[in-house]
């Protein structure tokens, strides 16, 4: 996710002086799992389990009801894997593909994080989250995608493809950090897991003033919002891009993109960008529309502190309102009144020029009258003998009232004139 500026992205309006980009870093890659896998079993039974071990888990992926058989119905410490399958809920499933996820955040124990990385997997600057794709989708061709991973055939006569990872489950792995910048003294702090994010050691760091601190406060609140752990407990199983390939079948696909898993990270940053914005506008609001709302707790803040500030600077839109530019409706009422005053006005200056004129000089201003069309048809109609005319003078002159022409008006003409009408 890029920097993300508070009042041009996220819509604090505060001065400039009080403005900062916040930003969350996700990286993510798949991982090879052949190293961290155990399978074990009985030989006096059918099931099997198969244990992904990088990092001991608060969480095994199973239902613990159905317990281990070795124990008598409890999981041994040793074998709290950071992800289990059991053979007979494995092939009796009923989605083609699910999502687990587990979670590391930095510097909290167990509940809280999911499992404990192995040393290969910890972080000291960042939460480190691993999911886990069953894709159990039978393709049409081939997928290289290393996460989707589907280049096995189902059978020899078989024209469907199905995953050659170890009972079909990819693992990727992925950090999040955070990062805060202040442009106004052009420096920023260091990439931080969601726990190490700490006000005063944040703004004395990067020269913070008290408002900017409130604004790294208010971020800490909402940041565990949009941490994957917390978007995968919202969003079922399967929100997963590629299942627009799948069409209405449950099981088959044409097939998928090499990167296939790029799109379904960018997806998911896309998502935490939503999610932040409407956590923002659910701060002030409390309302529990968004479906990503922020606790309850945290919209308690005192008056007359920088919290309540902040409150107070979220820009939001507001179904009960309507928003509209000042300035353009000023525009057009005062384009409009002049030109409607220039219409009503413009024959009223034209008849106070004439007049001003016709004192000045009468003969140019009579001229000017009668050399218009409508006179030389008023000179031709008098030559011919028609009409008692009066306003010779007049832009448009006329007959007396109730004057009408002879029907063969035309033929009187053109033997006054000597030509012929058409």
């Amino acid at each position: 996710m890029g920097a993300l500026d508070t009042q041009k992205d996220l819509g604090l309006n505060t001065v400039p002086r009080d403005r900062m980009t916040v930003q969350k870093v996700l990286s993510c890659a798949v991982l090879r799992t052949d190293p961290y896998i155990t399978t074990w079993g009985f030989n006096d039974s059918m099931d099997t389990w198969l244990d992904f071990n990088f990092g001991y888990s608060h969480k095994a992926g199973y239902n613990p009801e159905e317990g281990d058989a070795r124990t008598s119905g409890h999981v041994s410490a040793d074998r709290r894997a950071t992800f289990r399958l059991r053979s007979l809920a494995y092939f009796h499933a009923q989605q083609a593909q699910s999502v687990t996820i587990r979670t590391a955040f930095l510097g909290q124990p167990l509940p809280i994080s999911t499992f404990d990385p192995v040393p290969a997997f910890n972080r000291s600057d960042a939460d480190v989250s691993l999911i886990f794709l069953q894709n159990r989708m039978g393709y049409r061709e081939p997928v290289t995608d290393p996460w989707f991973n589907a280049t096995q055939p189902l059978q020899s006569d078989s024209p469907y493809y199905a995953s050659a990872l170890p009972w079909s489950v990819g693992v990727l792995g992925c950090t999040e950090q955070y990062r805060f910048c202040n442009p106004r003294e052009s420096v920023c702090s260091d990439l931080l897991g969601l726990n190490q994010i700490r006000v005063p050691e944040i703004s004395q760091k990067i020269r913070l003033n008290s408002q900017q601190a409130a604004l790294v406060g208010h971020f800490a609140h909402l940041f565990p919002l949009i941490t994957l752990h917390n978007l995968w407990n919202i969003f079922p199983p399967t929100y997963l891009r590629a299942r627009s390939f799948s069409g209405n079948q449950e099981f088959q696909a044409v097939s998928l993109p090499p990167d296939q898993w790029k799109e379904e990270v960018k997806n998911w940053v896309s998502t935490m960008r939503i999610a932040l914005q409407h956590a923002l506008i659910d701060y002030p609001s409390r309302s529990r529309s968004t479906g990503i709302s922020a606790d309850s707790q945290l919209t308690q803040v005192k008056t007359q502190s920088p919290e309540h500030d902040l409150c107070l600077k979220q820009l939001r839109s507001d179904q009960d309102h309507t928003s509209f530019s000042v300035l353009a409706i000023v525009l057009i009422y005062t384009i409009g009144g002049l030109i409607i005053i220039v219409d009503f006005g413009m024959p009223l200056l034209h008849k106070l020029r004439m007049r001003t004129r016709w004192k000045r000089n009468p003969a140019a201003t009579d001229a000017w009258v009668l050399d218009d069309f409508i006179h030389w048809q008023q000179r031709a109609f008098q030559g011919a003998g028609l009409g008692d005319w009066t306003g010779l003078h007049h832009s448009v002159p006329v007959t007396n009232r109730k004057e009408t022409f002879p029907s063969n008006m035309k033929s009187q003409l053109a033997e006054k004139e000597g030509t012929a009408w058409i």
